[in-house]
């Protein structure tokens, strides 16, 4: 990404990325338990419920799914 996400930006591509590994055949509690959040958390995050994604959670999702951290930091 060239520019700076903004809080509602992250969370959209945050929305994107387990979406997408959903429709991979993951399942979101799994997900969930291997970025360390709760399936609670994830569906507050991708609501707009809880506005800040853990940085911790960003980084499990690189070293548990490669996803590319700055895909959602940025």
């Amino acid at each position: 990404m060239l520019y700076e996400l903004d809080l509602e930006g992250k969370r959209r591509q945050f929305a994107y990325v387990i979406k997408h590994l959903m429709q991979n055949g993951h399942k979101q509690k799994d997900i969930a338990i291997n970025i360390g959040l709760t399936t609670y958390d994830i569906s507050h995050i991708i609501s707009g419920f809880i506005k800040k994604i853990p940085d911790e959670a960003i980084e499990s999702l690189h070293e548990e799914y490669g996803i590319n951290p700055n895909y959602i930091k940025k």
